[in-house]
């Protein structure tokens, strides 16, 4: 009874261990914009004074895309761009959270126009 506890331990550790190493931590950014439909974007992150491009991507039919890689990005201050390269965002990576959902840009920001409208 104690080996079959033993050897079911050992088994459960190594296939943990094996998803872990088969899988790598990664990002993925899901973004949609009405705006850009068809269109490419630009993921880019500020380096000093100077701006770098990360990734990019082909929106669809529908407007919706999906930033991803292997590898994590590095923490820090983030922007997209759309295929116009004006800038679309500003946005902060953390270490530990980089499954990112940004939806519907137009959306918020004439909900802000709405508020600063009420405001004067």
């Amino acid at each position: 009874m104690k080996i079959k506890l033993v050897l079911a331990g050992f088994l459960f550790l190594m296939l943990n261990f094996t998803l872990a190493v088969a899988t790598p931590i990664s990002y993925q950014i899901t973004f949609k914009s009405k705006e850009s439909k068809s269109k490419r974007v630009y993921l880019g992150n500020f380096y000093g004074k100077f701006n770098q491009y990360v990734d990019s991507i082909i929106l669809d039919s529908s407007g919706n895309g999906l930033f991803k890689a292997g590898t994590k990005l590095s923490p820090g201050i983030y922007f997209l761009q759309d295929h116009r390269k004006i800038q679309l965002l500003d946005f902060i990576v953390a270490n530990d959270d980089q499954q990112i959902t940004i939806e519907e840009i137009n959306y918020f920001i004439e909900k802000l126009k709405k508020v600063i409208k009420m405001l004067h």
